[in-house]
Formats: structure tokens, sequence, C-alpha cells
């Protein structure tokens, strides 16, 4: 692949891995942006596997599929330069996620930018906490000494339909990303982030959305008759290409400055 650049994605287990990825591929395949999405053999077995459950309006089981998207999950084409980016998947089934084994932060720390995704329902504090020690596991072993990592970093805030509640949040949490995640978390993520990292952004991400009807902003997920969670067909997703687009901008600067 041309100038074999590569971004790794991570997140704990129940953080949203599964939905986003498969969201991203099948409403964002012909989406309007600079960047096409074309699927690896992993992923088009991955994209069969959870593509008949989002059919049914459920939501993928991501232990189905832990096996499946642990290599590259997708390539990603810029359409007007042709170069191209792919996407590696850290991802391993139960507590091996949440620890991060030693050839998962080899793999991460190998990329050229990360996407890091965490569940915002968990206690902030617990929340906090999580992104720390992701980020000083990850420094660790790069063994970076006083030096911050100087790849870009996105990190994203999953289920941010359910932090949505009027236009004027949706619109904020598009529009203004970082301002809408630093408010839904605790003060000192920001500083810990700076510690490790020198370019980052935060985005809230949405693979199930909210619904806009006359202003009002409505839920897209339901319980059915035996209570399980749904996802509904008529949601809008909320920013699954925008940490891809941050990403990819700013890795597409060459050492001597010019474009990609």
């Amino acid at each position: 692949m041309p100038d074999s650049l590569n971004v790794a994605l991570w997140g704990p287990s129940a953080a949203g891995k599964t939905a986003f990825l498969a969201q991203l591929f099948r409403r964002y395949s012909n989406f309007a942006s600079e960047w096409e999405i074309f699927p690896t053999a992993d992923a088009n077995r991955f994209l069969e596997i959870v593509g008949s459950e989002i059919d049914r309006n459920c939501f993928p089981k991501a232990t189905v599929v832990s096996d499946t998207i642990s290599n590259v999950a997708y390539l990603f084409r810029h359409r007007n330069s042709g170069k191209e980016v792919a996407l590696v998947v850290e991802d391993r089934p139960g507590i091996e996620s949440e620890e991060l084994t030693e050839e998962g932060k080899k793999r991460l720390n190998e990329a050229h930018g990360l996407i890091l995704i965490f569940d915002p329902e968990r206690e902030r504090r617990s929340l906090e906490s999580q992104i720390e020690q992701t980020l000083r596991k990850l420094y660790v072993a790069a063994n970076r000494g006083t030096q911050k990592d100087e790849r870009p970093i996105a990190v994203c805030l999953s289920k941010a339909d359910r932090l949505i509640e009027t236009a004027i949040d949706l619109q904020r949490a598009v529009d203004s990303p970082r301002e809408f995640v630093l408010e839904k978390i605790t003060s000192d993520l920001a500083a810990w982030l700076g510690r490790y990292c020198r370019n980052y952004e935060l985005f809230p991400i949405s693979s199930a959305g909210v619904r806009l009807r006359h202003g009002i902003v409505e839920p897209a997920i339901f319980l059915d008759e035996q209570l399980m969670l749904r996802m509904g067909s008529e949601g809008e997703p909320i920013n699954l290409m925008a940490p891809f687009e941050w990403l990819f901008d700013r890795i597409g600067t060459d050492q001597n400055g010019g474009r990609l």
C-alpha cells in the first residue's frame, strides 16, 4: 500500500467499537467525504456477521466478531490525491481488551495515528482513570522518556446520543465536539491528555444517532417486547467520519511539510 500509512482503533470491551465499525461502512461508504472507504477480507467477514443483526435493528454482539476485526478492517482512499490509509483494529475479547496486551501496545504505538473509544456511561472518575491508564501504558511501552506522543490522537466518547437532549446539543456535538466532550467529563482529563499527547482532539460519536423532527430530538434506540435494546433505522449517526477526517488531515503531511 502506498506510503504504508495506518491508523489504529482501540477501546475497552463494551465501548461500542463493533457498532461503530459496522455503521461507519454501512452508512458512510458513499458519504460525501474526501475519503472513500473500502473493505478488506477481514472487514467483509465482519460486515456479513453484523450486517444481518443491524438489519434486524439489533446491536451487534462484540464477542461474535472479536476474532474477525483484529487485523486491518478498512482501507481509506483520498478521492483527489489517491493516497491510502489502513485502519487497524486492536480488539481482543474480555479482560485482554481492558488490559492491553504487549502485542496490542506495540501495534498501537506503531500506528501513525490513534482513535481511542470509551464509554461515557461509566462513572466520570472511572472514565478518566481508564483513559489516563491507557495513555500511560502506551507511553511507557513506547519508552518515550520525557517526550510527548507527537502523533494525532482522537479520543472519542461513544453513545453520544444518550448525552443529547435538544437540537442545540446536537449542533454543538457536531460543530464544537471538543467543548461538548469537556462538559461531559472531569476537568482533569485535559491535563492528562496534555501530559502524554501533543496533538489530540475530542469527539462525541454515536452509531445509533438520533432523529431530529421539527426541531425536536428523538432517540433512535428503543426497547422491544423482551426489553432488549434495539437500534432504529431512522437515526442519523453522529460524527462517525469526523475523527478519521481529523486524523487523516494531520498525518497527511510529509516530513518536508508537503501534502501527501
